[in-house]
C-alpha cells in the first residue's frame, strides 16, 4: 500500500513538473495563466522591509476546472486532479509557483496564511507538496521557480472567498470551484 502511494506521488510530481515544464521557464506564462477565471488564481507579489519587490507568488485552485482550463485539457487534468487525491485525500490544494525578484531571497511556505472572515489558519511542513526544490524553503536564485501544492486548512470553507497571505502581502480566491454556470 505504502509503495502505491509512493509510486502514485511520484507519478503525480512527474506529471506536474513535466506540465511546468512544458508550460515555460519561469512563471506561469500570460497566454497560460489567463486561460484560468480570475475568481480561482492569484498573484501575490512581496515586499521586503526596504520596499523592493521580493517574490512573486502565483496560485490557482488545483481543481478540474482551473487545471484543465490551464493544460486546455481536461481529461489529464483530471487525472493529475485524481491521482493526488488518491496519494492525499485529507483536503483540497492551491498550486503555487514563487520566482524571486532579488537573486538569493529567502522563501518559507510555512509563512502562508490562510484567512476567512475573523479566522487564521497557518500550514506546516506536512501540509505541502513539493514539486521542486525550493519549494519546502531556502534560497531562491533569481533564474528559479520553486513549484508545489499547498493543502488548504479543512476549516476554510471553499464556496466562499478566503484570503491566502505571504507576511503583509495578500490576495483573494473567490470562488475556489469556480463560479457556478447558469441553472446550477
Amino acid at each position: 500500500m505504502l509503495s502505491k502511494r509512493i509510486s502514485l506521488m511520484c507519478l503525480v510530481a512527474v506529471l506536474v513538473v513535466g506540465l511546468i515544464a512544458t508550460i515555460g521557464v519561469g512563471q506561469l506564462k500570460a497566454e497560460y495563466w489567463n486561460r484560468i477565471p480570475s475568481e480561482m488564481k492569484v498573484r501575490i507579489i512581496t515586499y521586503d522591509y526596504a520596499g523592493d519587490r521580493e517574490f512573486a507568488v502565483m496560485c490557482f485552485s488545483f481543481t478540474d476546472t482551473a487545471f484543465g482550463l490551464l493544460l486546455n485539457d481536461p481529461v489529464k487534468a483530471s487525472s493529475l486532479v485524481s491521482g493526488l487525491k488518491a496519494i492525499k485525500p485529507e483536503g483540497d490544494f492551491l498550486m503555487l509557483s514563487v520566482g524571486a525578484y532579488q537573486d538569493g531571497a529567502y522563501w518559507w511556505p510555512t509563512e502562508i496564511v490562510f484567512t476567512q472572515g475573523t479566522r487564521q489558519y497557518s500550514v506546516g511542513y506536512n501540509d505541502m507538496v513539493e514539486l521542486n526544490e525550493p519549494f519546502s524553503g531556502g534560497r531562491i536564485l533569481g533564474d528559479t521557480i520553486a513549484s508545489g501544492l499547498l493543502l488548504i486548512p479543512s476549516k476554510i470553507e471553499l464556496t466562499e472567498p478566503f484570503k491566502v497571505w505571504i507576511g503583509e502581502d495578500s490576495g483573494v480566491i473567490e470562488a475556489y470551484f469556480g463560479k457556478p454556470k447558469c441553472g446550477e
